[in-house]
């Protein structure tokens, strides 16, 4: 199986226990089997992120970005993302069960991870951006420059 990354193994199982986690408590006939499936969901989605985290370095080859390098555009996309999972969890709420259900909660959950992940990798980026190599003025720099060249 080296054609398939064992990063994606992981992701895949992770996003399964996700979607059974969901199932488990869709399905539930007691508080306790409800949470259950709530709490394996909840480890699965920290599992991803986790994952992300840990494989989250550039790669050698070019790929498409699905980051955009703007501020501004991340603002529009983490916008639509949202929207998109809002729509998602409305029509999970007039849904009574059912396949249009398990979509909308996904779709909400999938938006919440992205809009996530891009708020990661903006601090990813401030993180590694270069700092400004002068020292900072400190207070009172400019009173004691002038007074010095006054003073010549």
């Amino acid at each position: 199986m080296g054609w398939l990354p064992r990063q994606w193994i992981v992701g895949a199982l992770l996003a399964a226990g996700v979607i059974g986690g969901l199932f488990l408590a869709r399905g539930a006939s007691s508080d306790a089997v409800y949470w259950s499936g709530l709490i394996l969901s909840g480890l699965c989605v920290v599992g991803i992120f986790a994952a992300i985290s840990d494989a989250y370095e550039p790669l050698p080859v070019d790929r498409i970005k699905s980051m955009p390098e703007n501020g501004a555009l991340r603002y529009v996309v983490g916008g639509i993302v949202g929207a998109l999972g809002l729509y998602g969890l409305f029509r999970a709420s007039v849904a009574h069960g059912g396949f249009v259900y398990d979509v909308g909660v996904s779709l909400f959950a999938v938006a919440v991870a992205y809009d996530f992940l891009l708020i990661k990798d903006w601090f990813d980026r401030s993180r590694t951006a270069v700092p400004d190599s002068r020292p900072a003025p400190s207070v009172g720099s400019r009173h004691r420059e002038r007074a010095s060249a006054a003073g010549r």
